[in-house]
């Protein structure tokens, strides 16, 4: 019989990845190397289904960081420019002045 294989996801670095059935309930990641007890199985059957599975979800769990990276970057943007020039200064001489 074909070897059954699993999509599991790590709870470390929450990649996902395909991992084959086994009688003990455990894996070891791929990328970050912890050794862990699968908790959820996303999905179950050969190994190009897995594979495929896998891939989708890594590409989303990759844009979604990316957006997240994206709003914290504009966040930061839009902060820097709020703050005044000359109160900006101010803030540095004063902190200059305390650690002399």
């Amino acid at each position: 019989s074909m070897p059954s294989f699993e999509v599991v996801r790590c709870c470390e670095c929450a990649a996902f990845q395909v991992t084959q059935q086994k009688k003990r309930p455990v894996f070891a990641c791929v990328l970050c190397g912890t050794k862990q007890k699968m908790l959820r199985t996303y999905k179950a059957g050969t190994a190009p289904e897995c594979r495929a599975v896998v891939q989708q979800l890594n590409a989303a769990r990759g844009a979604i960081e990316e957006q997240e990276f994206q709003a914290i970057a504009a966040e930061d943007e839009r902060s820097a420019w709020s703050q005044p020039e000359d109160a900006q200064s101010r803030h540095e001489s004063r902190a200059g002045a305390q650690a002399g």
